[in-house]
């Protein structure tokens, strides 16, 4: 099930009122509110091979300071066919605990898309385990797997960075503990319990630091 989202962190609505206020008084940084953001606006967190920091990304929602973050690339969208969307161009990723939940945030170079398709996913390893969330927009409503079943989860959409809470507990991982994250975008994917060969074999993606962070308690 897809909630709205009322539990995450207040810094997320403090965020885009914030945000908001500022566009109203001409206090912003001039940067346009869609198309890609200019390269060297991207921070030097990480340099999206599995290389991150910890800090800050550009986008709308509000991380806390002992978040997780890894920066990709500007315009390095791997097309296997076809036309990547713009939306598919990703510019970082951070995740962090809240309590009994994770939330992940998928910055992007524009707006979140409000209707599909479109998939991002959020994957975690540990022991020798491997579970990936997988957030899926067809029309306009959004659908949250792990392991081909729908979980409990929470996703919004935040001007550019599209935020999801996820349970602790994800596919028998337990990611309150020591964890190996990494995360993507892709397109031209299906149903996951589909035996479309799209599904394995996407028409573009833009995974961020596919090599996995280290992702302590």
């Amino acid at each position: 099930m897809v909630h709205s989202l009322h539990s995450l962190p207040f810094r997320l609505v403090l965020g885009t009122l914030l945000a908001a206020s500022l566009t109203a008084c001409g206090g912003t940084s001039g940067k346009p509110e869609a198309g890609p953001l200019p390269e060297e606006s991207v921070p030097e967190t990480g340099d999206g091979n599995g290389n991150g920091g910890m800090g800050g990304v550009p986008g709308n929602y509000l991380a806390g300071s002992d978040a997780l973050v890894c920066t990709d690339r500007p315009r390095d969208v791997e097309v296997a066919r076809g036309r990547a969307p713009a939306w598919a161009d990703l510019r970082g990723v951070t995740w962090e605990r809240s309590g009994q939940r994770v939330i992940v945030a998928f910055q992007l170079a524009v707006k979140v898309p409000r209707s599909g398709p479109a998939t991002f996913t959020a994957s975690f390893g540990a022991g020798g385990r491997r579970t990936t969330a997988r957030m899926a927009l067809e029309g306009r409503a959004w659908t949250v797997t792990a392991g081909g079943k729908k979980i409990d989860a929470v996703v919004q959409a935040v001007v550019r960075d599209l935020v999801v809470e996820l349970p602790l507990d994800l596919g028998g991982i337990d990611l309150g503990r020591r964890v190996t994250v990494s995360a993507a975008t892709e397109g031209g994917s299906g149903d996951p319990a589909s035996t479309d060969p799209a599904f394995t074999d996407p028409a573009f993606t833009d995974p961020a630091c596919p090599k996995g962070l280290d992702w302590k308690p």
